[in-house]
């Protein structure tokens, strides 16, 4: 199941690398001068979430709660990248997906190493080959949604996201068992 998380949220990234582009062009008007600039937000804020944030969260809240909340955080970017309308929301938005994905990985990874008794690092090379697999899914998908209408792989995506949070909600208490805590 953990690594079906990381599957999900290696395709949710692809996808907004895929069609943001597309979708800030014919919403906003942005060109690529704009989205060089919302990439570099992106970058930054993903960058300063994997450099330390994550293991003070993972230490302070635990890897569950953390990649719950990165859920929950995805889900409202996904949401308002539908409705934004100046560069100050489109950063805000961007900067809540990218804060949830950079603190998910890095928590999903954790989780797994703890509740692998054996084999971590075969557990670990499955978790790198499913995340790859969620790239190649999660672009021909949003592709494939953008082609049907531009605000439909934001809401489906957005929608996934939020059921998992819900779903985490109501499992929080399986996925806590056998994590070993130093």
């Amino acid at each position: 199941m953990i690594i079906g998380l990381a599957v999900m949220v290696a395709g949710i990234l692809s996808m907004f690398a895929t069609t943001f582009s597309l979708h800030a062009g014919k919403t906003l008007g942005y060109g690529p001068y704009m989205m060089g600039f919302v990439f570099m937000i992106c970058g930054l804020v993903m960058s300063m979430g994997q450099a330390g944030i994550a293991g003070l969260l993972i230490d302070r809240w635990g890897e569950v709660s953390l990649v719950q909340g990165s859920f929950l955080l995805i889900y409202i970017a996904l949401l308002l990248l539908m409705l934004v309308s100046d560069f100050v929301e489109v950063a805000l938005a961007v900067s809540l997906m990218a804060s949830g994905i950079a603190l998910i990985n890095p928590a999903l990874t954790s989780l797994i190493s703890k509740k692998s008794t054996f084999d971590v690092g075969r557990r670990m090379g499955q978790l790198a080959v499913m995340s790859s697999m969620g790239l190649a899914l999660g672009s021909f998908g949003g592709a494939g949604l953008y082609s049907m209408n531009i605000h439909l792989p934001y809401l489906l995506f957005s929608i996934l996201s939020g059921v998992t949070f819900l779903f985490m909600l109501w499992y929080k208490k399986y996925l806590m068992t056998d994590v070993k805590n130093p």
